[in-house]
């Protein structure tokens, strides 16, 4: 599910490449795009969560197994922000209008 999460975070980067500059929220990422570019950028974020999915495989089986479920929240976290963060704030008059416009945000062909 990690992996599944990121992978979709990427997927919206791609699709929003041409704006994803004026509208990335994280400090690093901003600063990685301005200065290598969006593909650097996407590299990046797939190369660690390629890292955090093996290190979750290596922990399945030590003490330390608990921690999987916190990355585990925090992609949930970011799932559900991605998804349906507005400008205007949660649970504003448009919280939901991605839901309504999901197959076309998903179209990375245009």
């Amino acid at each position: 599910m990690i992996g599944l999460i990121s992978a979709y975070d990427n997927i919206l980067t791609f699709k929003f490449s041409d704006n994803i500059i004026h509208t990335e929220q994280n400090p690093v990422g901003l600063h990685i795009m301005k200065t290598y570019g969006v593909p650097v950028f996407m590299a990046i974020k797939a190369m660690g969560t390629i890292c955090a999915v093996i290190l979750s495989f290596m922990l399945i089986k030590t003490k330390y197994k608990r921690a999987i479920w916190a990355v585990f929240i925090i992609q949930l976290l970011l799932l559900f922000y991605l998804t349906f963060y507005v400008p205007a704030g949660l649970f504003k008059r448009d919280f939901l209008f991605f839901l309504r416009k999901y197959p076309e945000y998903l179209d990375i062909s245009r």
